[in-house]
């Protein structure tokens, strides 16, 4: 339901996106879903865990690519697969970042 989705402005990364959350959290939610791309979760919910934000993941869909036989060449794409191995490192070096200065 968009209408429960608290959406919050002016933050630049993931902390200042949680430290955001946690001034204007006047509800108190007792359980609170963020929602995210599958690259990004597992580093928010570290970075909530030591901001002791209580946060569940819930993964955006992302499209899926046909997968038949003939259209198998589609994901054979050098840029793309360059593209994701770029944020799977961006991703891996913000959570070793996180554990090494605990923020």
């Amino acid at each position: 339901d968009k209408s429960k989705l608290v959406t919050i402005p002016n933050s630049r990364n993931t902390i200042e996106n949680i430290k955001n959350f946690k001034k204007i959290n006047k509800f108190n939610f007792s359980k609170t879903v963020v929602v995210t791309d599958p690259w990004h979760y597992k580093r928010t919910l570290l970075i909530a865990k030591i901001l002791n934000v209580n946060l569940k993941h819930y993964k955006w869909p992302q499209k899926q690519r046909p997968s038949n036989f003939f259209q198998h060449y589609q994901k054979i794409d050098v840029g793309l697969n360059l593209m994701v191995f770029n944020r799977f490192f961006r991703e891996i070096y913000g959570i070793l970042a996180i554990i090494i200065f605990k923020l």
